[in-house]
C-alpha cells in the first residue's frame, strides 16, 4: 500500500504493509476525524516511529516504546478499553507515547495519554491514564530521571 507522508518535513510516498495499517475508532483527541493510521517503522530511525494518518499527509506523530525513556512504565488497561481495543487475555498490547520534539535536548513524552495498539485486531486507543506518576510532559532524553508521585496533601 502507498502512503504520503510529510514526517521528515517534505512530501514522500512510502510503500508500507498492510498490517502496519491500524483503526481508531474515536481518532486520537484533537484529531478525532483521523481514524486510520499506519504505524511507520523505519530501521534507520529507531527508536523513533511515526503514526501517520492515511487521509492527510500533514497529520503525523513521533511515538517510541515510553520504556526507551521510562523502563518501569506500566499501563493499566481499563475494561472499556480493553473492549474497545477488541483485547484477549494472554494477547498483551503495544504501548507507545507521543514525543513532542523541536529540539532533541528538550524533547518531552506524553506518558499520561498512551496510545495502546492490538496488532492482531489492527486497532488503537489513545487512553487517558489515572496513574499520577505519569506526567503529561515528561523530559525524554534526560538520563538517570524517573517521574515521581504527585506530592501528596498533608
Amino acid at each position: 500500500m502507498e502512503l504520503q507522508t510529510t514526517r521528515l518535513g517534505r512530501l514522500e510516498t512510502l510503500e508500507i504493509p498492510e498490517e502496519s495499517v491500524l483503526e481508531f475508532p474515536h481518532g486520537l483527541p484533537g484529531f478525532e476525524s483521523h481514524k486510520s493510521f499506519a504505524l511507520i517503522e523505519d530501521r534507520r530511525y529507531l527508536p523513533f516511529r511515526w503514526l501517520q494518518s492515511l487521509g492527510d499527509p500533514s497529520v503525523a506523530f513521533m511515538v517510541i516504546d515510553p520504556v526507551n525513556v521510562v523502563g518501569t512504565y506500566d499501563v493499566d488497561v481499563v475494561e472499556l478499553d480493553v473492549e474497545c481495543l477488541e483485547l484477549v487475555e494472554g494477547n498483551d498490547p503495544d504501548v507507545l507515547c507521543i514525543l513532542v520534539m523541536e529540539d532533541f535536548r528538550t524533547a518531552t513524552v506524553n506518558l499520561k495519554a498512551p496510545i495502546v495498539v492490538n496488532r492482531s485486531r489492527q486497532r488503537g486507543k489513545q487512553v487517558i491514564l489515572t496513574d499520577e506518576r505519569y506526567p503529561l510532559r515528561f523530559r525524554a532524553f534526560n538520563p538517570g530521571t524517573t517521574p515521581r508521585p504527585a506530592a501528596s496533601p498533608c
